[in-house]
C-alpha cells in the first residue's frame, strides 16, 4: 500500500478514479508517492475521503485554466492500426501517458498521408507523378518504430521550442531557466523529451483532417506554464497540406512549433536532394555563430551560397554553404519577406512541385547533414542529404533577442500559425 502527500495532506487506498487522477497529478509533480507509516495507517479512511475531493477539485482547476478535449468528433474508421507500446523495446524517451499509438490514414484528390499520434509523424506522404504515386517524405515503417528507434525528428511535430536556444538559458518575468542542453551546450528542439516524443490525444478525424492535442505540464522539459498545443493536418481542395499550429497556456511561457518532415520530390528512396529547383522568397539569412546560433545580426543572401532568389539547384552550393559554418550543408533560417508563399521547390524528373506558404517570419532550411547511413525506414538506408526540411518557425533563440518577433505566449495573448504545402504534378 502506498501513501499519496498531496498539498501536505497524506491519503492511503485511493478508488479506482481517483488513483487514476492521482497518478495524472503525479507526473506534472502535483503530488508525491510514498511509503506510509504505522501512524499514518491509523487514519485510512478520513484521508482518503480529503484526498479524493482535493485531487478532483485540482484537476478540475487545471482542466479550466488549460482546456479540455472534445472527443465527440472522433471518426474510428480513420483508424488504421492501434498499437500497445511494447515497454521492452521502447525508447527510454518515449512519454506515452498511458495512450495507445493510432495510425491514421489521410486522403484527398490523390494525395495519401499515414501519420500517427506519436509526435504527430507524417509517416508517408503520397502524391501523384509522372510515373506514379511517389511517396516524398523520409520516415520509418510504422509507429512502434518511431517508439523504439532514435531518428532525426522524420516527420515529428517538434516543440514545445523548435531550433535552437543559446546555452539552453532564457528568462521571462525575473525568473531565470535553465533547459536541458541536448545539441552541445544548447537547447534544440525542446530536448530529449520534446514535443516528438509524446503520444498526443486525438481530438477529431476525418478523411482529410485530423486535430492532435498535446496538454503539456507546467516544468515539462524545464518549460514555465501549462501549455495547451494543437496541430491540424488537413489535405485541402487545392492539394495542399495544410498545418495549423495553435497554443494556449494559463500563465506566460515560450513556444515555437513546427514540423521536421524530409521531403524528397524525387521520392523518398532517391539517393540526394542535389536536382531539386529551389527558390526561396527571401533577401536575409540571421546571423549565426559557431554553434549555429543567432547573434541579432542578418546577412545578406546577395553573392554567398545562401541566394536562393533565383531558382537554382540544391546541390549547386550546398558544400559551399556547408563550409561557411562546418554544418556539412545547409541549416539556416531564412527571414521571409512576409506572409504568403516562402518557397517553391520542383523535381524535374517526377513533374512535382511543392509550394510552402506561412505567416511565420522564418523557415529553415536544412538538408539533412546529419543522416548518417546508419538509419533506415520504409526499406531504405537514408543516407545524408536524402531529403530536405522547410521548417517554417519564429527565428531560433528568439527569447534570448529582443528584437526577433517575440516567441512568449500568455494566457490573453495564444499563438497561431500555418503552413501549407501545395502540390502541383
Amino acid at each position: 500500500m502506498a501513501i499519496v502527500k498531496m498539498d501536505k495532506i497524506s491519503v492511503i487506498g485511493l478508488s479506482n478514479e481517483s488513483a487514476t487522477v492521482l497518478s495524472a497529478l503525479q507526473k506534472i509533480g502535483r503530488v508525491e508517492i510514498t511509503t506510509p507509516t504505522e501512524n499514518e495507517l491509523k487514519f485510512t479512511e478520513n484521508s482518503v475521503a480529503i484526498a479524493e475531493i482535493e485531487a478532483q477539485k485540482t484537476e478540475e482547476r487545471r482542466r479550466a485554466q488549460v482546456g479540455t478535449i472534445d472527443f465527440t468528433q472522433q471518426d474510428e474508421s480513420r483508424i488504421i492500426g492501434s498499437e500497445a507500446i511494447d515497454s521492452e523495446a521502447i525508447d527510454s524517451d518515449i512519454m506515452t501517458g498511458g495512450l495507445e499509438m493510432e495510425t491514421y490514414k489521410l486522403s484527398k484528390n490523390g494525395i495519401e498521408m499515414v501519420v500517427t499520434n506519436l509526435g504527430c509523424a507524417i509517416i508517408s506522404l503520397e502524391i501523384p507523378a509522372k510515373g506514379g504515386k511517389l511517396d516524398v517524405v523520409l520516415g520509418l515503417d510504422n509507429a512502434q518504430d518511431y517508439a523504439a528507434k532514435k531518428h532525426p525528428f522524420f516527420g515529428v511535430a517538434v516543440g514545445r521550442v523548435a531550433n535552437r536556444i543559446g546555452d539552453g538559458k532564457f528568462e521571462l518575468s525575473g525568473n531565470a531557466y535553465q533547459l536541458e542542453t541536448n545539441d552541445g551546450p544548447h537547447h534544440l528542439h525542446g530536448g530529449s523529451n520534446g514535443f516528438d516524443k509524446k503520444v498526443w490525444d486525438v481530438e477529431s478525424a476525418t478523411d482529410d483532417k485530423i486535430v492532435f492535442v498535446l496538454e503539456s505540464p507546467d516544468g515539462d522539459a524545464g518549460y514555465p506554464g501549462n501549455l495547451t498545443a494543437r496541430i491540424t493536418y488537413t489535405i485541402t481542395d487545392a492539394n495542399a497540406l495544410r498545418i495549423d499550429y495553435e497554443a494556449a497556456t494559463d500563465t506566460e511561457t515560450i513556444c515555437n512549433l513546427t514540423n521536421h518532415s524530409y521531403f524528397n520530390l524525387f521520392g523518398h528512396d532517391a539517393n540526394n536532394v542535389y536536382d531539386h529547383e529551389l527558390e526561396i522568397y527571401s533577401d536575409e539569412i540571421t546571423a549565426v555563430d559557431a554553434g549555429l546560433i543567432p547573434t541579432g545580426g542578418y546577412v545578406d543572401v546577395a553573392g554567398t551560397p545562401f541566394d536562393f532568389r533565383k531558382v537554382k539547384t540544391i546541390g549547386q552550393d550546398l558544400q559551399a554553404a556547408g563550409d561557411v559554418n562546418g554544418t556539412g550543408g545547409y541549416d539556416h533560417n531564412y527571414v521571409l519577406r512576409g506572409p504568403g508563399i516562402a518557397a517553391s521547390v520542383y523535381a524535374p524528373e517526377t513533374g512535382i512541385r511543392m509550394t510552402v506558404s506561412t505567416n511565420s517570419p522564418g523557415m529553415q532550411l536544412y538538408t539533412g547533414n546529419f543522416i548518417d547511413g546508419t538509419g533506415k525506414g520504409k526499406g531504405v538506408t537514408y543516407q545524408q542529404h536524402s531529403g530536405f526540411c522547410l521548417e517554417t518557425q519564429l527565428f531560433p533563440n528568439a527569447i534570448n533577442i529582443p528584437s526577433f518577433q517575440s516567441c512568449v505566449v500568455t494566457k490573453d495573448a495564444p499563438q497561431k500559425f500555418y503552413t501549407e504545402f501545395k502540390f502541383e504534378w
